[in-house]
């Protein structure tokens, strides 16, 4: 048994896709994970020897010379035997690692470009080729294109799963799998006053709001504990790193340093962390969420003012507060259910659509970050026939990044407004 000398043993490395020579004294067949490429009966030299040459399908080579670690093993007459010095002069490929999959912006809406970045390396300093592909909410596959860095921009809202699969020249190859929650912005409308009357002015509001996401940490002032969310009532963990203890109610932790823990048991929206108003409460607390870091908050003179997170998703969260410098006295942890503060946001493109098919420019108002228009209801019409009495149907039509919605709002039309101004006149 001898390995043949190719230029393939001077590369450094069989991969998958590569052909490796085997030169045994009796003819070979089809390897294990591999595939027989050439027949047998080639002669080297004077030696009256059989060549084989095995060439393996993408990945296969790869994943076999990984497994027995320094050994290559194939199939011959039924009986596995070991080539040590293939690998010793060849040499084993190594397999790509992924270290991170990051994206931006981390909840993204319909329209909204969002950019993926993966990191990797590779023991034997291969050029790596990414490649980013996409499964849509509805299924379907799409390509998202090639390089360490894709943006592309969802168009349908749902979780989205994203695939990159990174391999070197010789097809050894890792891939990272992530899921994407892609939101679509409402568009809500109102009409006033509603009914109306002919010769009545009508004022239409709309507004585009965009999902509310997890909000940052904040000082919002005082806040009293209705709900008993006191720490021994939260099952909440205190672990020290220096000194810590309770007042004597148990109501009230005193840290010099370390952390303190609360894991709640119900499900709820918003988080709270009040601190006592002593005047030891002069350190500063870093504040996290489910492990996400929230921001760092200086307690001196701060006594009674707590730190919300809102906006989270319904759960039962855990809070920590660790100590970085000074003295900490943490009131109680709280948490509730509160209505999500969507964002709202200006439209690419919004207009309303009367019953006669007439499209009316809305105003962007940027203090209540809604957009407006008004239009008086004409005089005439028969009833059923615009403008007169019954229900018609007045349309805000909306777009932003390429996405369209509509909002149908009915709208009564009852009497004219001279009529009745004319009878008041009469009354008087």
């Amino acid at each position: 048994m001898m390995l043949a000398e190719s230029k393939f043993a001077s590369e450094g490395r069989v991969g998958a896709g590569k052909m490796i020579i085997l030169v045994t004294d009796a003819p070979f067949h089809e390897p294990e994970n591999g595939r027989y490429a050439q027949d047998e009966g080639a002669s080297l030299g004077s030696q009256n020897i059989v060549a084989n040459i095995i060439g393996y399908d993408s990945g296969q080579a790869g994943r076999l010379l990984s497994r027995t670690r320094g050994k290559f093993y194939y199939l011959s007459n039924g009986i596995k035997a070991a080539y040590d010095d293939i690998l010793t002069q060849i040499g084993l490929n190594n397999w790509p690692q992924i270290t991170s999959v990051s994206w931006i912006p981390s909840n993204p809406f319909v329209g909204n470009p969002v950019t993926f970045t993966a990191t990797a390396t590779d023991a034997d300093g291969d050029p790596l080729v990414y490649v980013w592909t996409a499964k849509k909410p509805n299924g379907q596959q799409i390509q998202l294109g090639q390089g360490s860095t894709v943006t592309f921009t969802p168009d349908q809202p749902g979780t989205w799963e994203i695939v990159v699969t990174i391999h070197d020249p010789y097809g050894a190859l890792a891939s990272a799998t992530r899921t994407l929650s892609v939101a679509a912005y409402e568009l809500s409308a109102s009409l006033q006053p509603n009914p109306a009357m002919r010769g009545q002015k009508v004022r239409v509001y709309a507004a585009l709001t965009l999902p509310a996401s997890p909000s940052a940490a904040q000082y919002s002032g005082y806040r009293s504990s209705p709900y008993d969310e006191v720490l021994d009532a939260e099952s909440a963990a205190v672990t020290k790193g220096g000194f810590y203890g309770y007042s004597p109610d148990g109501k009230v932790v005193w840290m010099s340093s370390g952390w303190l823990e609360c894991r709640f048991t119900r499900s709820a929206t918003a988080v709270y962390i009040q601190f006592n108003g002593s005047d030891f409460n002069d350190g500063y607390a870093k504040v996290y969420v489910d492990g996400t870091y929230y921001g760092s908050f200086q307690t001196l003179n701060k006594g009674h003012n707590y730190v919300r997170v809102g906006n989270l998703p319904a759960g039962a969260h855990t809070v920590r507060v660790e100590n970085s410098g000074g003295h900490l006295q943490v009131d109680f942890f709280g948490a509730a259910s509160e209505p999500a503060e969507g964002t709202r946001s200006p439209a690419d493109s919004i207009y309303v659509v009367l019953p006669n098919g007439q499209q009316l420019g809305m105003s962007w108002d940027a203090a209540l970050q809604r957009y407006w228009c008004e239009f008086v209801v004409p005089d005439g019409g028969s009833p059923g026939t615009w403008p007169g009495d019954g229900v018609y149907t007045v349309k805000v039509r909306a777009a932003k990044y390429g996405v369209t919605k509509e909002v149908s709002l009915p709208l009564t039309v009852q009497g004219n407004i001279k009529e009745k101004m004319y009878i008041r006149t009469l009354e008087w």
